[in-house]
């Protein structure tokens, strides 16, 4: 599973290539796409925590996802992303979304 993780962390930074370099969404979409790699690691990899600490983390996933998923809208937007791609890539984040499952209301 973590291969598949790196995998989609890599498609989206490819399509970040056509973004313009001095634009800054294009560094902040690199950095969600890598917290959201590294989180999908740690509670697949990880064993042992309390559900509450993978909770936790299933929520910032969640979020995270949503705003790397606006960023990209908003270089499609722009005509710096095929829409093509984007549907790829939301496509498989949605799925990454679903296989984390229904998350706790946390409080």
């Amino acid at each position: 599973m973590e291969n598949n993780f790196i995998k989609l962390t890599n498609a989206v930074y490819k399509v970040l290539e056509f973004f313009p370099e001095v634009d800054p969404l294009k560094n902040r979409a690199k950095d969600k796409a890598l917290i959201i790699m590294d989180n999908l690691v740690l509670i697949n990899e990880t064993s042992g925590w309390a559900s509450f600490q993978k909770e936790k983390i299933k929520v910032q996933i969640l979020e995270d996802i949503e705003m790397l998923l606006g960023y990209l809208w908003i270089g499609k937007s722009q005509n710096w992303l095929n829409s093509v791609n984007y549907l790829i890539i939301a496509n498989e984040y949605e799925k990454i979304k679903q296989q984390l499952g229904p998350v706790l209301e946390l409080t």
